[in-house]
């Protein structure tokens, strides 16, 4: 019996666009999953200085039928409960991305808004210093443009960055 060998012939412009889509790929990278929220993608999970957290849940924040930003909650364990979210004493992140520009002003008559609509005058003056600092980040940024995204980080004995 005789062997035959057998060699298919391949032509020069299928090695050249081989190599040419091996070269312009982006980067491999581990898949991860994402959920999508007005056309946000926001990672099932995020690490927060070495932390892992997971989501925990995201939506979407209209005004007068505009989207204006994708919010997502990252905590260590899923919590269905707003009063657990905000008293237990664990890492937390708040991202928020913005789907339009919008002013210092208008960011911050919203912010106000929603400290008044969920605290007491108490609450308020206790929190002053706290809303202060986020007045001045508001400003500092001038304006929010379309695609910012915003991390406010809460990790236990450090506060909020």
């Amino acid at each position: 019996m005789a062997i035959r060998k057998h060699s298919a012939y391949v032509p020069m412009g299928f090695w050249t666009l081989a190599l040419f889509l091996f070269l312009t790929a982006p980067p491999g990278r581990a898949e991860t999953r994402e959920t999508l929220v007005a056309g946000v993608g926001i990672p099932e999970q995020t690490l927060l200085a070495g932390e892992r957290l997971i989501l925990n849940g995201a939506g979407l924040r209209r005004f007068m039928g505009l989207q204006v930003y994708v919010a997502a909650l990252y905590l260590p364990e899923s919590q269905r409960s707003a009063e657990d979210v905000l008293t237990r004493e664990v890492p937390k992140r708040l991202q928020l991305t913005w789907l339009r520009d919008v002013s210092a002003e208008r960011n911050i008559d919203a912010l106000m808004a929603g400290f008044r609509a969920n605290h007491s005058a108490a609450e308020m003056r206790a929190l002053s210093a706290e809303i202060a600092q986020c007045i001045d980040l508001l400003r500092a940024l001038n304006q929010v443009k379309a695609g910012t995204v915003i991390n406010l980080d809460y990790r236990p004995g450090l506060g909020t960055s």
